[in-house]
């Protein structure tokens, strides 16, 4: 697998009658077979799998070439991936259907990450009410000023030579007040 799923988030109604089910099926999920059948469809028909390599049939394939989205439009007919329930995302389908300029933009970005070059940004931490409601304060306070002033830099209307002052500014409106909340946050669950 190639993605833990983190666009989507899941959760258990707590009316629920049979909660331990739903984890149950959750487990399923992310298991190896899960997670070909979220992201494949059914093995031997959508799919066949060796070792690590998985192959969709040129037939299947071939019935969404010429759509406007064929990977979409494939995973939709399924019910596969993002546009089904998923909760891991494998890229096979994707760079099976794709323009081979994908595969190599992937590629590339493969190696920033395991180059260090590139960060993806983590989930945030589960944050209290008080956090929560600090966080939206804070939040609308130095987005507010972020919007209104990183184009400028951008286009040249404020000079570069003011960065480090923009900075300054950042910070004290709640931009560490953001950081000791959310490092708060995250040292409440290491432990």
């Amino acid at each position: 697998m190639d993605n833990p799923s983190s666009f989507n988030f899941y959760v258990i109604g707590n009316k629920v009658k049979n909660p331990e089910e739903i984890v149950k099926m959750f487990d399923w999920m992310y298991s190896d077979e899960g997670a070909d059948v979220t992201n494949f469809g059914r093995a031997g028909v959508d799919f066949t799998r060796s070792g690590d390599k998985v192959a969709i049939p040129d037939s299947l394939l071939n019935q969404y070439k010429d759509k406007q989205d064929p990977y979409r439009s494939m995973q939709s007919a399924l019910g596969t991936g993002l546009l089904g329930f998923s909760v891991f995302t494998d890229d096979t389908p994707m760079l099976t259907i794709s323009n081979p300029a994908l595969k190599e933009w992937s590629d590339f970005v493969k190696k920033q990450k395991d180059a260090k070059e590139v960060i993806e940004k983590p989930l945030d931490p589960p944050f209290n009410t008080t956090e929560t409601e600090q966080l939206k304060q804070l939040n609308t306070k130095v987005n507010t000023l972020l919007t209104q002033n990183i184009d400028k830099f951008i286009f040249g209307t404020r000079p570069l030579s003011e960065l480090d002052d923009f900075v300054k500014e950042v910070a004290t409106s709640g931009g560490t007040e953001i950081e000791t909340i959310y490092n708060t946050a995250w040292n409440r669950i290491k432990k």
